[in-house]
């Protein structure tokens, strides 16, 4: 098999010159930017969708608390991008790493107008479907949904079946299938009511 793309990379041309490309123009990063948004608006999945929370009243929603539960720190820059779409709607979101029980959870409930548990794995280890194990992790699992359920969105930007490994009593999940800038900022304007979300589940999303 390596062989083969070796071969398909020689016809190609593509070791006559080692050069690597320029970068990409402001111009063309900005036509990338265009096409993943367009993508993820018409692939985001909305998997529960109780008593019709989602879309939420963008005049009602003043406060927002996003729990980032990811093992991989480049999810970081995806989180903090959701924070400036939510700040260009006039909305204050902020950030945090965990959860740390269900005391605090219930001060969250009553402070935030939104809860949103964002979470990320790959779609595929070298051991198959990664699970969270860190202490913190399933800390914050364990208090999710424990106070503020009626406002609380959980959104899987990666492998779809965390739905059903902890999310499956939540009463708004969302599969994004992707954690690129694009997709955040669909997602942000879906939950707020700008376009309909209208993606498919490519799996069942059960056991």
């Amino acid at each position: 098999a390596v062989e083969r793309i070796l071969d398909m990379k020689e016809a190609l041309g593509l070791f006559d010159n080692p050069e690597l490309p320029a970068p990409l123009t402001e111009e063309e990063n900005q036509a990338i930017a265009s096409v993943t948004y367009e993508v993820a608006k018409k692939a985001i999945t909305l998997v529960n969708n109780v008593d019709n929370m989602i879309p939420f009243d963008p005049q009602k929603v003043k406060n927002v608390l996003i729990v980032k539960l990811s093992p991989a720190e480049s999810f970081n820059s995806s989180m903090q991008k959701m924070v400036e779409v939510f700040a260009e709607r006039g909305i204050h979101a902020d950030l945090v790493d965990r959860v740390k029980g269900k005391g605090e959870m219930k001060e969250f409930s009553e402070k935030y107008d939104m809860i949103i548990f964002a979470c990320y794995m790959s779609q595929s280890e070298p051991e198959g479907y990664a699970f969270y194990s860190r202490h913190e992790d399933l800390q914050t699992l364990m208090a999710a949904l424990s106070y503020g359920a009626e406002k609380t969105v959980a959104i899987s930007f990666g492998t779809p079946s965390i739905y059903f490994n902890y999310f499956e009593q939540s009463n708004a999940f969302l599969n994004t299938y992707s954690n690129d800038l694009g997709a955040v900022r669909a997602v942000v304007e879906g939950i707020l009511g700008d376009f309909e979300f209208v993606g498919k589940s490519p799996r069942k999303l059960s056991l």
